[in-house]
């Protein structure tokens, strides 16, 4: 794989003979396509079925990643659902067994450097979740953070979120949800982000209801 400069016609794009030619973030990039006789090895096969099972999940939460993972790719080559894949695919294991095998709990929804939900926690209710967490008072810094919330249904692929919800100030918070959803199993994560969009900290998996 090689970078290409701009020419006057502009950049490159698409397929010339054995080459590629396409754009990465700010860059050029020509790559050789190589061909193979045989076919897929098991380990490839593994792997395609892995990011089959990622994609799947990303597809129903696309908002919630973006929002998550925006501020860490800005200034690099990759775009959030880029940079969300590689962090993914690198750290999430029990991708083998599909969506309902899949291992929440290593999963990362945000990345980034604004301080952690503290001591968070959530409870179903008869129309929703209520989440709650800690507040230091005297941290007038994160004050104004927004708290992201999101429920996951891995038996039907869908999700229900809210990424800019109360400020960590309230200590609280309520995601709305048919009463139909609360019989489902539910994934449950949080993060918070800052006003501006401008940071996000990691999130917190809170476990398994139903």
């Amino acid at each position: 794989m090689g970078t290409t400069n701009n020419g006057v016609l502009g950049a490159a794009r698409g397929k010339l003979k054995h080459f590629v030619f396409y754009q990465l973030g700010s860059k050029n990039v020509v790559r050789l396509i190589g061909q193979r006789e045989s076919g897929p090895t098991a380990g490839e096969k593994q792997n395609t079925g892995r990011m089959k099972t990622l994609m799947a999940l990303f597809s129903s939460i696309k908002p919630f990643l973006k929002a998550g993972f925006s501020s860490a790719a800005r200034g690099t080559d990759l775009n959030y659902h880029n940079l969300a894949t590689s962090i993914n695919r690198l750290n999430l294991i029990g991708l083998d067994g599909g969506l309902q095998q899949l291992r929440y709990d290593t999963l990362s929804l945000s990345v980034g450097d604004a301080a952690p939900p503290e001591a968070a926690q959530v409870s179903a209710e008869v129309d929703g979740l209520r989440f709650n967490w800690n507040w230091n008072a005297g941290d007038f810094e994160a004050a104004e953070d927004q708290v992201m919330m999101m429920a996951y249904l891995p038996d039907q692929n869908t999700s229900i979120f809210e990424t800019a919800g109360a400020k960590r100030s309230r200590a609280e918070d309520f995601l709305a949800m048919q009463p139909s959803y609360l019989l489902e199993r539910l994934e449950v994560f949080i993060a918070f982000i800052s006003k501006d969009r401008s940071r996000v900290s990691n999130s917190l998996y809170l476990g398994r209801i139903n």
